[in-house]
């Protein structure tokens, strides 16, 4: 599936050469996102992340190959990616897994039309949950818009623990089936 957008730009499901650059957005992302003082989360912190290890790369390929219950769509400008977005069909209920933006391209709607591919592709059938970090408000009013609520703290601190130690706190949102 890919879409054309506006500029050259497209939204495509991602293949294995495309892990690297997901990485790169991903920190970058980070980098722009996630250093915050009064949770004394520093670029360091940041920047000790492990987001491109050759085992996590390894991960990540198994599932673009294998898993038919996990998509990753990316959007690229000019060949370069400048977005994606991870999401996972789970027995009980679906998930968001992340969906980030270069900082440049922000505020453009490749967020939102990544989103609402995830969210088409999941269905309105079951739950839908992600986590975000608790101090990213832009993310959580994002979210929002398209029906989420927050409904508490993550059960896992795994994703958000930081080499030096600290943790992002995180919380959970969801979206519930429509009942009609």
């Amino acid at each position: 599936m890919t879409k054309i957008m506006k500029n050259n730009i497209k939204i495509e499901k991602a293949i294995p050469n495309d892990i690297w650059g997901i990485f790169a957005v991903q920190k970058i992302s980070w980098l722009a996102t996630y250093v915050n003082e009064e949770y004394g989360i520093t670029r360091e912190d940041i920047m000790s992340k492990d987001t491109s290890s050759p085992e996590r790369y390894k991960r990540w390929r198994k599932t673009l190959l294998e898993n038919k219950n996990n998509n990753i769509w990316i959007i690229k400008e000019n060949g370069e990616i400048i977005a994606f977005c991870t999401a996972e069909k789970k027995r009980k209920r679906n998930k968001i897994g992340a969906i980030y933006v270069l900082p440049d391209y922000q505020g453009q709607g490749f967020g939102t039309t990544l989103f609402l591919t995830a969210l088409k592709w999941l269905g309105d059938k079951k739950e839908i949950f992600l986590d975000v970090v608790a101090y990213n408000t832009r993310a959580k009013l994002f979210y929002q818009k398209f029906n989420f609520q927050e409904i508490g703290e993550t059960p896992s601190k795994e994703l958000s623990k930081l080499p030096s130690g600290k943790t992002m706190p995180e919380i959970r949102m969801a979206k519930f089936p429509n009942k009609n």
